[in-house]
């Protein structure tokens, strides 16, 4: 990382028994074509080979930090975001990757809209071999500067997370900070319920291009906890718009509906009828991959 570079990137990847798509998630990052970033990979007591293959990069701008004792997956994402020294900062889950020129593009999103405390991409959804079931989905009609409260309700209104996956967002990381650490109260929608916090201190810059893709697989952590989707999804619209957000009744609706619909879209995923119902859920109209 060249001294003295500034925004300075944080990406940071929690990780725990990730050894068959460790790899190609530190790749993605190693190969951005914006270089002023560190990468920190926070290693949750792995009992495979996740630390070899991580130490088998050599990149100054890597950095392994081994946790001896296992937490819960929140907790670790809490942990990983408390090493982060950059301006900016990017959760990346373990078995998803990024596009080479995403941290480009969303450092020059924040860095040209000041009051926007967030950035998102439209990424891919791939299964466990890393074959592309949906190749642009998520954001919904949401472009370039939209106002934090318009991004929240838009959000509810779907009934699911438009901002999508961690792989697809990047943070200011003062106001990430300023909003607290990820909770476990929605473990589904946990990404989500964070966007909810820090779109209230900003705006929101959305990137209509699939610079993030995010796997889908049985042994993922989404997977585990999916039959809980729909509940939490409805509760966290409940309790967001019972906080004086201004979110609208007939948002509050569709939104309770759609939350509904979506765990049966997304277990489906890996069918032509599942994609297409994900995506008019995701507010996306075309053919599946």
């Amino acid at each position: 990382m060249p001294s003295g570079s500034n925004p300075l990137v944080s990406v940071c990847i929690p990780v725990k028994n990730g050894e068959l798509h460790i790899q190609d998630a530190i790749e993605s990052v190693l190969e951005q074509t914006y270089e002023t970033f560190e990468l920190i990979v926070l290693d949750n007591a792995s009992e495979d080979r996740t630390v070899e293959i991580v130490r088998s990069n050599v990149d100054p701008r890597l950095r392994l930090v081994e946790s001896k004792a296992a937490v819960g997956a929140i907790e670790n994402w809490i942990r990983t975001c408390r090493l982060a020294q950059g301006e900016y900062l990017k959760l990346l889950c373990h078995d998803d990757f990024i596009d080479a020129r995403q941290l480009a593009i969303q450092v020059k999103a924040l860095e040209d809209n000041p009051t926007a405390t967030i950035s998102s991409t439209k990424r891919r959804l791939i299964d466990e071999d890393g074959h592309v079931l949906m190749d642009s989905f998520g954001l919904g009609k949401m472009a370039g500067l939209v106002p934090g409260k318009k991004a929240i309700e838009e959000c509810i209104a779907a009934g699911t997370n438009l901002l999508g996956e961690p792989a697809a967002v990047l943070f200011r990381r003062s106001a990430i900070e300023k909003a607290g650490v990820w909770s476990d109260a929605f473990p589904y929608l946990v990404d989500l319920e964070m966007y909810f916090r820090v779109l209230a201190q900003g705006d929101l810059f959305a990137i209509q291009a699939p610079l993030a893709a995010f796997r889908t697989h049985r042994a993922s952590w989404s997977s585990r906890v999916r039959s809980s989707q729909g509940p939490q999804a409805r509760a966290l619209i409940r309790a967001w718009s019972s906080n004086g957000s201004g979110v609208s009744k007939r948002a509050r609706v569709e939104g309770q509906v759609r939350a509904s619909l979506l765990p049966y879209a997304r277990s489906a995923a890996g069918t032509r009828s599942g994609r297409s119902l994900l995506m008019k859920l995701n507010g996306r109209h075309g053919r599946p991959s």
